[in-house]
């Protein structure tokens, strides 16, 4: 049970670390980010057996240079058309982290592994420890 609970822990972990890098990202963005205009270029496709979901993608330009959005949210819908005008919100100092404006929000995408993590911690931590025991045998009364 030993191996097995250290295995829930190091999954748990790693959830709530992207949990938290997800909210320090969207953080970080709202508090130092500066906004512009870009474009609609195309979309990211994320097939899944039974349907496709869309994150958009956007060019824009600060100080003459050229950059493109990273989708991290994708939609069951196409939000946007191709050549749509839309917000971005970028970093000054390094314009590469950047997303759709409507894309920077603290929600369920951002705590739902992070509270997942947490349980998943705790449950393998009583695994680790003995609280949590499998029962193999059990008679009926």
């Amino acid at each position: 049970m030993v191996l097995k609970g250290s295995i829930v822990c190091l999954i748990g972990a790693a959830l709530l670390y992207a949990g938290f890098y997800s909210a320090s990202y969207n953080m970080k963005l709202v508090a130092e980010g500066e906004f512009t205009y870009g474009e609609v270029t195309s979309y990211d496709i994320w097939h899944t057996s039974d349907e496709d979901r869309y994150g958009a993608i956007a060019k824009f330009e600060v100080a003459g240079k050229k950059y493109s959005t990273t989708p991290e949210n994708h939609y069951l819908y196409r939000p946007y058309n191709i050549r749509d005008v839309v917000e971005i919100v970028y970093l000054p100092d390094d314009p590469t982290q950047s997303k759709l404006n409507d894309d920077v929000y603290f929600g369920t995408s951002t705590f739902l592994p992070a509270g997942i993590g947490i349980l998943a911690m705790l449950f393998g931590f009583g695994m680790i420890t003995g609280r949590v025991q499998r029962i193999d045998n059990v008679e009926e009364a």
